[in-house]
């Protein structure tokens, strides 16, 4: 039993952990919501990556509604980078030709945005697409865009004034708010159904479980309204009084499309590695060599190479660049 929240939001908590049915057998958790519906005083965006949060914000200042005041959880400057460290500056001043300001390595390699753009097509790095994206939509713009948050932005003993309380799921987690909108880049139903490849399928199920729990814990920060783009909510769900559909979530306006969620695959510290994937530090003989050339030159993304050798994407990236199979 919660007192934060209401039934609606209590039923659809679970139903996102009902997910994990389509991963293993899971025993029901039937949550029941005591909490008595108010006014609300304090609103919150909740996203599973810095840069669906920090697009949002952008998408919120920017409006046809702007919003007066916001705070971000923890320290704002973090939410420019990646999960891998790239730098949403970097990705610009590629675009802008400036390449004696890009600091990132990677990036420092590519002669462009097109190579750029390839590189994580082929490695599938869906921030890093992302990342691209949003440069080619603001272009030089980001520097504006950055200042004008960060005007708005109110001390940490006065969040509670702010219009808007922006935050990771990581960082919301304790926390409660009233409203709750969440950004479409958690995981989603449809991701979750997909055939997992035979090859380090339990390493796949337990990131899924993994990303499933960070959507429940979303999901519970809301005492009084929830809102969500649809492909959040799963078959079974349906909106409510205190559970809304998000029309225009961030960054639809990209390319003229609608966004596909950013769902990527969490890396595991390097103590959970080691316990869940002794395979991982097994060195690198000439017969694992060959097969990582014959299967990149196949056409496997770095991420299916990843999974076959039981090893992390920056690894097989590592060993690549090693064998100059990329740049």
């Amino acid at each position: 039993s919660s007192f934060r929240f209401g039934p609606e939001i209590a039923r659809l908590a679970s139903q996102c952990l009902d997910l994990k049915n389509q991963l293993d057998d899971f025993d029901p958790v039937i949550i029941k919501g005591e909490g008595k519906s108010g006014q609300i005083k304090s609103r919150a965006v909740l996203a599973r990556t810095n840069l669906g949060l920090l697009l949002r914000a952008i998408d919120m200042i920017t409006g046809p509604n702007p919003i007066k005041s916001l705070y971000f959880e923890g320290n704002i400057n973090s939410y420019t980078y990646g999960e891998e460290g790239t730098s949403l500056y970097d990705v610009m001043n590629l675009y802008a030709g400036l390449y004696d300001k890009v600091r990132d390595p990677l990036i420092r390699q590519v002669s462009g945005m097109s190579e750029l753009e390839e590189y994580a097509r082929k490695t599938e790095d869906m921030q890093l697409s992302m990342m691209i994206d949003v440069v080619k939509e603001y272009g030089t713009d980001i520097p504006r865009l950055l200042a004008m948050i960060r005007k708005k932005h109110v001390a940490e003993d006065e969040k509670h004034k702010a219009d808007v309380i922006f935050s990771t799921v990581h960082r919301s987690k304790g926390m409660e708010y009233d409203e709750v909108e969440l950004v479409n880049d958690f995981v989603t139903e449809e991701k979750i159904k997909k055939p997992a490849m035979d090859t380090g399928f339990d390493t796949h199920k337990s990131r899924l479980n993994e990303e499933i729990n960070l959507l429940y814990v979303a999901v519970t920060r809301a005492r009084q309204l929830l809102k969500l783009p649809e492909d959040l909510l799963p078959e079974d769900a349906s909106p409510g009084k205190s559970i809304r559909l998000v029309i225009n979530n961030p960054t639809d306006k990209l390319n003229g499309q609608k966004v596909k969620p950013l769902f990527k695959e969490k890396t595991f510290s390097i103590s959970e590695h080691r316990k869940t994937n002794k395979a991982a530090y097994k060195p690198w003989t000439q017969e694992y060599e060959d097969e990582l050339t014959q299967l990149y030159e196949d056409g496997n993304s770095i991420k299916e190479l990843a999974e076959h050798f039981q090893r992390s994407q920056n690894a097989i990236r590592s060993r690549l660049k090693k064998m100059l199979l990329i740049g």
